[in-house]
């Protein structure tokens, strides 16, 4: 848990591991279903950010997600490749991502991984 203007708590996971990001995608589905977005549109809202490993080339080296209170910072460069649930999660047409350049962002991690 990360405190957040020492207010809220945020569950963040920091991995490499395609099993832990699985889980954190799966973990996060399983507390959504379709009833809730009439109720709360906000609540299918992804915040999305990607680091680069060298700003020049391809390289995304991370990526990270947050909703609600729980966030994923997936280690893709060290992990190789982005597991089929998160990839699946990223195309997922009920959720709307939202950040800065997120176009550019998702051009990126097509170019350097292309199953997303």
């Amino acid at each position: 848990m990360v405190r957040f203007f020492g207010l809220a708590h945020i569950a963040t996971v920091v991995t490499s591991s395609a099993a832990y990001a699985t889980l954190w995608v799966n973990d996060f589905l399983s507390a959504y279903d379709d009833d809730d977005y009439e109720d709360d549109p906000s609540r299918f809202l992804v915040g999305l950010d990607v680091k680069y490993w060298r700003p020049t080339d391809h390289g995304v080296a991370v990526l990270q997600l947050c909703v609600d209170r729980r966030c994923l910072v997936f280690q893709i460069l060290r992990c190789g490749a982005i597991p089929d649930a998160l990839s699946d999660f990223l195309s997922d047409e009920r959720f709307t991502f939202i950040g800065v350049k997120i176009p550019e962002d998702v051009r990126r991690l097509t170019l350097d991984y292309d199953d997303v």
